[in-house]
């Protein structure tokens, strides 16, 4: 008995996909205008480090780290690891439509930076401030592996699933986590280069309570995450583990 295209594995899981990205989507009202009390609107990167590792020393440093030092990171060394994420390439021909990932910023211990949420500009490489971070206290709720509440500053790229299933078909979700992974791999390497650590997690979105933690566009959800910031030194305040 020949098997009807609409129930392929293929189409099965374009429908699934698209069932889950309102639901996702209805949860995160289109970004309102940056509230400039007590948080800069825009933060302007310094210019990026340069590293003398060479790559064969930086693949072998680059280890999963999973807890973090106490200590704020810098702003340049941020700046470094962004600006390597590459996104305008992270797609074929995603310039010009909605399916381009973007990276947005948790950052909650960088130096001269107001704690928040940002979305990274690459073009200008500047960060652009969507929303207020919550209390401290309530940042271990975001993860399922708290101990990734320690970081300094969480990476997490987001990308539009509706585009992506429609310009690039069934294979457009994974394309779009192919290039997630592409793009945080690189920030990765350059964290690693300037001396920070990092491990690639699941992207944090809601709070303990359900609610969105920072607005989305229609149809953007999170696809994954680096967690960022410098090696805990394993004191008794400040213990570590790696893989």
């Amino acid at each position: 008995m020949p098997v009807n295209d609409v129930f392929t594995a293929e189409n099965l899981e374009r429908a699934l996909l698209r069932t889950v990205s309102p639901k996702i989507s209805h949860q995160s009202p289109k970004p309102p205008q940056p509230s400039l009390s007590g948080a800069s609107a825009k933060v302007i990167l310094p210019p990026t480090l340069s590293s003398a590792l060479p790559l064969s020393t930086t693949l072998h440093r680059r280890i999963a780290v999973r807890q973090f030092a106490r200590r704020p990171i810098s702003l340049a060394h941020l700046s470094t690891v962004l600006a390597a994420s590459e996104l305008q390439s992270a797609l074929p021909a995603a310039g010009d439509c909605s399916a381009a990932p973007s990276l947005y910023v948790h950052a909650w211990k960088v130096q001269k930076v107001t704690p928040a949420y940002y979305l990274y500009e690459p073009e200008a490489h500047s960060l652009a401030f969507r929303s207020r971070v919550p209390p401290s206290a309530d940042i271990p709720a975001m993860f399922r592996q708290i101990e990734f509440a320690s970081s300094a500053a969480m990476l997490v790229i987001v990308g539009g699933l509706d585009d992506s299933l429609t310009r690039l078909g069934n294979h457009g979700y994974r394309l779009l986590l192919l290039a997630a992974g592409t793009a945080l791999h690189r920030c990765w390497l350059a964290a690693v280069s300037v001396g920070l650590a990092g491990c690639v997690c699941e992207a944090p979105f809601q709070r303990a309570n359900g609610h969105p933690l920072y607005p989305l566009p229609e149809g953007q959800i999170p696809l994954l995450a680096l967690a960022l910031g410098e090696a805990s030194d394993g004191g008794p305040d400040d213990g570590g583990s790696e893989e």
